[in-house]
């Protein structure tokens, strides 16, 4: 059991190995480096064992965003730009700069969703960040934010349930009529959304909850510290190679 324990990858750990990586993602410059992060991304999933179809699923509604801001990226840039860090450069076409710039903020939403496809509970991962010692009022808006998604989603799935069992799951989404109900679908789920966060802060109230978390305090473990000691030193090396070029960019290159 003890065993068992030791091998364990603490959530603290987690936290604080993702918070290095985040920094370095927006630390990195070259395309290299980029493909050094996606690797060591991979090894991230498989050793925090999260659930990769959850944390593309999770990401399908930041992709649009991500896709516009390369759209401004590149209509933005009428020439090639160049990208620094230390005494070190790259240079980027805005195709190549676009590019670069889409891969690496859709690498930075896959690692903060790592740690919550990571963990049973979400729960876990606030009293985590209450050990780090994060100010209460971010835990409580990081919570009530997630509860307020879950709310949305169990509003969603349970409108698209009894428009199925009524059987409007055969009508066409080319009517102009399909699009007025389903912008009505959506008003009504936040609607219904908003009026149980009302209800939620009433019953918090009726408790005397006090913002407070109080919970048995969570430990490092061995395994945990190791992986981001690991993950530390690779992401240090990294930056420090960025002068290293492997690869031929062509039209991404200015």
């Amino acid at each position: 059991m003890e065993n068992v324990v030791l091998l364990k990858i603490d959530t603290k750990s987690k936290i604080l190995t993702i918070i290095v990586f985040l920094f370095f993602l927006i630390s990195i410059i070259s395309i290299e480096q980029l493909l050094f992060a996606f690797l060591y991304w991979v090894v991230l999933l498989v050793v925090f064992k999260a659930r990769i179809r959850q944390v593309f699923l999770k990401a399908t509604p930041v992709f649009p965003l991500i896709i516009s801001l390369g759209i401004l990226t590149w209509w933005g840039k009428t020439e090639g730009s160049i990208m620094t860090f230390g005494d070190a450069t790259v240079n980027y076409s805005r195709t190549g700069l676009t590019l670069f710039f889409v891969l690496r903020s859709m690498l930075l939403v896959f690692t903060a969703l790592l740690i919550i496809e990571s963990e049973e509970s979400f729960f876990k991962i606030i009293y985590a960040l209450d050990d780090l010692y994060v100010p209460d009022l971010i835990i409580n808006v990081l919570l009530f934010m997630y509860r307020t998604f879950l709310d949305l989603k169990i509003e969603g799935e349970k409108m698209l349930n009894a428009r199925y069992s009524r059987g409007s799951y055969k009508s066409s989404w080319a009517k102009i009529s399909e699009y007025k109900l389903l912008g009505y679908m959506l008003g009504s789920i936040f609607v219904r959304a908003s009026y149980k966060s009302h209800s939620r802060k009433d019953a918090l109230i009726s408790r005397m909850y006090d913002g407070i978390f109080r919970h048995e305090k969570t430990h490092f473990t061995s395994t945990g510290v190791f992986i981001l000691w690991v993950t530390t030193i690779f992401c240090l090396i990294i930056l420090l190679i960025s002068k290293v070029r492997f690869f031929d960019y062509g039209m991404l290159s200015g």
